[in-house]
């Protein structure tokens, strides 16, 4: 599992990467204030792509194992995209920012499908929380 862990965090940098080039102006562009064209995005079905894209390339190990480690791939893209988008020096101010459990105004929005959600600072906060506490038993599967 080890080396399938790995395999998903290099994974999951790899798509980070993909996004920053996607949604901003190049690596390690972002800096404070942290201020978002937050109009409201056409409906695309983009992070339903990219949920098949977190599990896709695992299926050869099976879906449970597929599953297991498009979980992973899906924190660590929260977690650390910030880690390529957000200037060195302002990690920890982008971190108190995004996971700031009191802030909720609109970061960006999640398309999927059939809605569009509002993602807010209190709302990465509370799912990634919910992501992390859910691992364990995740991994047991």
């Amino acid at each position: 599992m080890l080396i399938e862990f790995l395999l998903a965090a290099i994974y999951a940098q790899v798509i980070n990467i993909m996004e920053v080039f996607l949604w901003t102006k190049g690596l390690w562009s972002i800096e404070p204030p942290f201020i978002f064209d937050v109009r409201k995005p056409k409906q695309d079905s983009y992070h339903i792509l990219l949920a098949i894209l977190y599990f896709l390339p695992f299926t050869f190990l099976g879906l449970i194992e597929a599953f297991k480690l498009a979980w992973i791939v899906w924190i660590l893209n929260d977690t650390t995209w910030h880690f390529w988008a957000v200037k060195p020096s302002y990690w920890t101010e982008w971190v108190k920012f995004y996971f700031n459990p009191h802030i909720n105004q609109i970061v960006w929005y999640a398309r999927i499908g059939v809605k569009i959600i509002k993602i807010t600072p209190r709302r990465m906060f509370l799912i990634t929380v919910v992501r992390l506490l859910l691992l364990p038993l995740i991994l047991l599967l």
